[in-house]
Order: structure tokens, then C-alpha cells, then sequence
């Protein structure tokens, strides 16, 4: 007994000692590992992906505040300033009322805007809030693309920041404007098509994606028939064979409705078919052919133009390596926004009936700078690879990789110094290069060419003045950009409700509207915003006298 029990615990003992040499063992071979997995598997990738998250966040930061900082303080004239009345009379409840039968409505802006009009802002800021958000968003998903197809966070930010600093969408990035919002849309369909198609919820995303920014504009079905013919190419036969029948079947169905609607309302379907084509504001005049080959070359020269001043200092030359590059790298990518950027560009480039001197024909090319920015990431990514290569060898690896940072950090200084400069530089020199509309308080070569809208307050004071001078219950006769000031004081911020404010065009006879008033409501005060050189006064001085104002007149008759 005592032998069997001594022979237990010498078992048990060497049991013991076996297992603290082999838990050893483990235990420093475990370390061992742990320590060879967090270097080689776990450290280095969180350290990759630290940085470009690093990238992202220094990208959001440098934006956001950079259009914090040149963002409108409040109402401009135009779009902006009918956009918040718009939006001040929308209620939430009855989004589903908005209409959809005209060219100029932007439901979707509209609905995303009375979230934003909740903002404790004034409005027209809140607005301006809401184009800086979605330019924001716009720049992060440009460089998300270039990231991609470059695989170089630095020549992303330089294509990013490109775009940042780029005229047309800086200059609707600090204003309420549907422009940035539409940008977004193409800039997050060209990255979900180039990174997320084989997701299986890419189609129902896709298709939310692209219902929602044609109820923002009616522009984004110009960039869809190259993002579908992509996305059909790189599916599989059994895949094409179901769309085929899937839009087969869709186009008869439409068909049937289509004709059944025009069947059962007549009426309605003439309306809305008016609506859409002749507007205003006419949208057959995108329709037609060009008026001719002198035309055509004039709009495309405007267009040549517009692109180097929204990417002055080489951008576009850096763009066009951009394009080279990316068809060397990436052949079905560079077709794709080729594509998307040329049935943009054409489509308007072929209506020369609405010429770009003088008007704002540029806006709608704003989604083609966009997609050009990628063009100049991809430009960049060959640029700062051959000068990395060639300063490490003069200078180190490290000085390198700052000359990079610096050239990107020039490249925006100076953009943003050009646009500053340029409005003094054509006063000087007495050029009018815009011919556009004038208006009190505002000088167009300063607003226009320099995107930059801190402290502008000078369509405000044009609106105050006007409602400050104004008599008593006094008629003010308007065109589209002073209506739309005077509309938001009025219905936004309920100053001088005893104004009757009526709107006029400037090609109409002023006087047929003041005879047509004076015999109505003979002791009303007339008064026509803006000066008289803009509208058609022929026969108002033969009945009436003109008394001149700062920024309006008054219309007296005479005795």
C-alpha cells in the first residue's frame, strides 16, 4: 500500500514537473508569437490604416473650416435667396405634395433643406450651412476615387483640395445653391460603381443614389448612361441576359402606362408636358442642334476657359497627364469618367442658344470638374512619384516626401491668391470680362470671380434699403434677381408686410404693368427695383415722371 502510494505521488510529481516544463515552453513560445503577430500582422496594417485616416481627417478639417470661412453670412441674390423661400414654405408633412412637372424643381434640395433650416441660424446661412456640408462630402468621396485608382493619399489630397479651390464648386460650396449637392450624387456613383460592385446591395444603393439626385436635378441623367453601360459590361452573361428582360419589360410597361395616362388625362399630361419643355425655365432648348459650327466653337472655347480658370497654375495640364495616366492604369475607369464628363459636356456645349458670356452656363459643368479633379489626383500620383524619386536622390527620402506636402500647399495658396487678386486686377484695367446683370451694392467682378463670400452683406442692404425708403402700402415692380432679395425679406422675415411686391421681366414694357396698376389702385406708390438702364422703359417718361434712388426709383405720374 504504501509502495503504490509512493509511486502515486512520484507520478504525480513528475506529472507536475512535465507540465511546468511544457506550460513553460508554451508560455515563452506564446510570447514569442504575440510578439511576432502584433509587429507583423496587427501593428503594420492599424498603422496603415491610422494613416489614411489620418488623411481623411486632416482633408475634412482643412475643408471644412476653409468654407466656414469664406461662407456667405447670409441671403444673395438669385437661386439662394428663392431656394429659402421655398424652403420656408415647405412643411415636412406634405413633402409628398411637391411637384416634380417642372425643370426647376428640386424636391429632394427642398426636403434636405427644412432639415437644415432647423439649424438656431438665419436661413438663408442655414442654407449656405447645407452647400458647404454636401461640398464637403463632395471633396471627401473625390479623394476616396483617387485613393483608389492612385493608391497615394498625397496625390489624392492634391486632387481633392484641387477641387476645394476650384472656382464653380467653391463658389456654390459657400451659397444655397443645388450644384454641390448634384456633384455629390456623380462623385458617390462614379465610387460605388468603381469599388462596389460586387456588393451584394450595390443595385438597391445604386438605384436609391440615383432616384434621389434626379429629384435634387434632372442634370444627373446626363452622367447615367455611361455609369449603366459599365456596370452591364463588367456583369456576367446569366446577369445580362435578367437585365435585358428586367428592362425589356420595364420599357413596355412604361410604354403602356405612358399611353394609358395620356388616354385618361388628356389635359394634365399637356400641362405637364408644357411645363417641362417650355418652362420657364425651357428646357427645349436643350433639345434642338446646335444653331452652327461658329456657335459651337464659340461655347466650346467658353468651355476651355471656364476649365483652366476653376484649375489655374498647370492643373489642367496635370489633368491631361491625369487622363493618360489613368488609361495606362486603369483603362475601364479612365472610359468611364471619360464618358460621364463628355455627355455632359456635350449636351450643353451643343445648346448655343444659351450662350455662356454673360450668363451662368458654367454651373452646370461643375459636375465635369469634378470628375476632372480625379483626372488631376491621378496627374499628381506620376508627377510626385518621378520628383520623389529624383529629390531622394538628391536630398533624402524624407525632405523629399515635405517638398511634396509643400508643393500641394503652394499649388491651393496660390489658387486662392489668384482668385483675390483678379477682381482688382480687371477694375484696373476697366476690362468687363463677365457682361453680367448689375445690381446696387455689388461690384460682379468681385462676386463673381472671387469665390470667396466672407462678409458679404451687400445683397441685404439692397433689399433693407429699398423696403426702408419704400412708402407706405407701395407697389414694387421687380425682375427675378431683386424679386428674390425683396421676396425673402418679405415672406422669411416678415419686414413690411403693407408691400405689395409684383414680379416683371425686363424685356416687357414696364408701362403696360403701371397703366394696368393705376387704373386698378390709382394712389399706390410705384417703385421699380434697380436702375432704369436694365429694364424697357420706352413711353414711361410720356405719362409718368422718373424720381431716381440709390438702388431703385420711384414712378410718379405727372400733373
Amino acid at each position: 500500500m504504501r509502495n503504490g502510494v509512493h509511486g502515486y505521488c512520484c507520478f504525480q510529481k513528475a506529472g507536475i514537473t512535465i507540465y511546468r516544463t511544457l506550460f513553460a515552453c508554451v508560455h515563452i513560445d506564446l510570447q514569442r508569437q504575440r510578439r511576432v503577430f502584433s509587429k507583423k500582422c496587427v501593428y503594420k496594417p492599424v498603422k496603415r490604416r491610422m494613416k489614411t485616416y489620418r488623411s481623411h481627417v486632416v482633408l475634412l478639417l482643412i475643408s471644412g473650416l476653409f468654407y466656414l470661412w469664406t461662407l456667405a453670412p447670409g441671403i444673395i441674390a438669385g437661386d439662394s435667396a428663392s431656394f429659402a423661400v421655398d424652403v420656408q414654405q415647405l412643411k415636412l408633412t406634405e413633402a409628398h405634395k411637391l411637384r416634380l412637372g417642372r425643370a426647376d424643381n428640386h424636391p429632394f434640395y427642398l426636403v434636405v433643406g427644412k432639415l437644415f433650416s432647423y439649424l438656431p441660424f438665419e436661413l438663408a446661412y442655414s442654407l449656405n450651412l447645407m452647400s458647404a456640408f454636401f461640398g464637403l462630402l463632395t471633396i471627401l468621396v473625390v479623394f476616396l476615387v483617387i485613393r483608389h485608382l492612385s493608391e497615394s493619399p498625397l496625390a489624392a489630397l492634391f486632387g481633392a483640395f484641387s477641387l476645394m479651390v476650384s472656382h464653380a464648386f467653391w463658389q456654390h460650396s459657400v451659397i444655397a445653391e443645388v450644384y454641390t449637392l448634384n456633384a455629390f450624387f456623380v462623385a458617390v456613383l462614379l465610387y460605388l460603381v468603381l469599388t462596389q460592385m460586387t456588393q451584394r446591395w450595390f443595385p438597391a444603393l445604386f438605384l436609391i443614389v440615383v432616384v434621389s439626385g434626379l429629384l435634387n436635378h434632372l442634370i444627373l441623367a446626363l452622367v447615367l448612361p455611361a455609369l449603366c453601360v459599365y456596370i452591364f459590361i463588367h456583369l456576367t452573361a446569366k446577369s445580362r441576359k435578367r437585365v435585358l428582360w428586367l428592362g425589356g419589360g420595364s420599357a413596355c410597361l412604361l410604354l403602356l402606362g405612358s399611353i394609358a395616362a395620356v388616354l385618361l388625362w388628356p389635359h394634365e399630361i399637356r400641362t405637364w408636358l408644357h411645363a417641362m419643355l417650355i418652362g420657364p425655365p425651357p428646357i427645349k432648348h436643350y433639345l434642338l442642334l446646335p444653331d452652327g459650327i461658329t456657335p459651337l466653337l464659340r461655347e466650346l472655347l467658353f468651355y476651355i476657359l471656364y476649365l483652366c480658370y476653376q484649375f489655374p497654375l498647370g492643373g489642367v495640364l496635370i489633368g491631361i497627364l491625369g487622363i493618360v495616366t489613368l488609361a495606362e492604369r486603369h483603362r475601364a475607369a479612365a472610359v468611364l469618367t471619360g464618358m460621364m464628363l463628355l455627355c455632359n459636356a456635350v449636351f450643353f456645349l451643343k445648346t448655343t442658344s444659351w450662350a455662356s458670356y454673360g450668363g451662368s452656363k458654367y454651373t452646370f459643368y461643375i459636375s465635369d470638374y469634378t470628375l476632372f479633379a480625379v483626372y488631376i489626383g491621378c496627374g499628381a500620383s506620376s508627377l510626385l512619384k518621378g520628383l520623389n524619386s529624383y529629390v531622394s536622390k538628391k536630398v533624402g527620402p524624407g525632405k523629399a516626401l515635405w517638398l511634396s506636402r509643400g508643393a500641394v500647399t503652394a499649388s491651393v495658396v496660390l489658387t486662392v491668391m489668384l482668385y483675390a487678386v483678379m477682381p482688382s486686377l480687371l477694375s484696373v484695367l476697366k476690362i468687363d470680362v463677365l457682361h453680367a446683370r448689375t445690381l446696387a451694392y455689388r461690384d460682379n467682378n468681385s462676386f463673381f470671380l472671387n469665390p470667396n463670400k466672407r462678409g458679404w452683406y451687400g445683397d441685404r442692404i439692397f433689399g433693407e434699403e429699398i423696403l426702408e425708403q419704400s412708402r407706405q402700402h407701395a407697389v414694387i415692380f421687380a425682375d427675378f434677381t431683386p424679386y428674390s432679395i425683396l421676396k425673402y425679406l418679405l415672406e422669411v422675415e416678415k419686414k413690411r408686410p403693407d408691400i405689395t411686391l409684383v414680379m416683371c421681366h425686363k424685356r416687357l414694357k414696364i408701362r403696360e404693368q403701371v397703366d394696368a396698376l393705376r387704373q386698378e389702385q390709382p394712389d399706390r406708390p410705384v417703385y421699380l427695383a434697380d436702375t432704369n438702364s436694365y429694364y424697357n422703359l420706352k413711353g414711361l417718361d410720356e405719362l409718368y415722371m422718373i424720381r431716381p434712388y440709390v438702388s431703385f426709383f420711384e414712378i410718379l405720374t405727372r400733373k
